[in-house]
């Protein structure tokens, strides 16, 4: 039997697109998260997540659907799947994981004192990569320009409310930095950016953005009449 301690400044949770955030424990200078497994790893991936969870959960609802003709006949089929996941950052994390008999147990740990300066930190940091990135979009006229730059906005704008949301179970509400930006009118822009694209090689991406997922497929690229040219749409793969 052995105790092992380990320590890290971030750890990522990889999941999917996320919609609903549910608050439940809002005051607190220390988290604990507990997880067991057959193996080391195994615990200290559930600990991980029994802390990320204690904090906040977000749901998502997943519908697919296929219709065809098999046999000569038409069918249709439909799923419906729910996921409870978290995926916020954890910074400056304190995990302890003892061998037992017949299980590896975990428990993870984050403390106000070591935390939150870490947190503080990397909200700042965001702060300033947002408003130098809106700044950006406010001096470019161009939707194929506007486009990724909105985009990064809106991802950096969930990460500092995945921040924010740990700060705030801290405990630690004092002086946190604040965005005077609307996040709806920054996705109203992106669809906009979207919707009207003016040059063909964001008009390719877009085309082509629900392909990417599969690597197997592959697209031969549109050729001008009687040339070997190819065209933007080629600069999507």
């Amino acid at each position: 039997m052995g105790l092992i301690k380990e320590s890290s400044s971030s750890v990522k949770l990889i999941v999917i697109f996320l919609q609903i955030t549910f608050f439940k424990e809002l005051n607190a200078s220390e988290l604990v998260g507990e997880g067991h497994g057959l193996t080391r790893e195994q615990a200290k991936q559930e600990a991980l997540s029994d802390l990320s969870q204690s904090i906040a959960t977000e749901v998502n609802s997943v519908h697919t659907g296929w219709k065809g003709l098999l046999d000569g006949k038409y069918s249709e089929d439909a799923t419906q799947m729910v996921r409870v996941e978290s995926r916020l950052p954890l910074l400056g994390l304190e995990t302890y994981v003892l061998q037992g008999v017949d299980e590896w147990d975990a428990t993870s740990f984050l403390r106000s004192d070591r935390a939150a300066p870490l947190y503080r930190e990397r909200l700042i940091q965001l702060q300033q990569e947002i408003e130098q990135t809106w700044s950006q979009v406010q001096l470019t006229e161009r939707n194929a320009e506007r486009e990724p730059l909105l985009q990064h906005t809106l991802t950096k704008l969930e990460d500092f409310k995945r921040h924010l949301t740990v700060m705030l179970a801290l405990g630690d509400r004092e002086d946190l930095p604040e965005l005077n930006i609307d996040e709806a009118e920054v996705q109203g822009l992106l669809w906009q950016a979207q919707e009207q694209p003016d040059s063909m090689e964001q008009a390719a991406r877009l085309l082509t953005k629900e392909m990417q997922e599969y690597s197997s497929v592959y697209i031969f690229p549109l050729k001008v009449l009687k040339t070997q040219e190819i065209t933007p749409f080629a600069l999507a793969f």
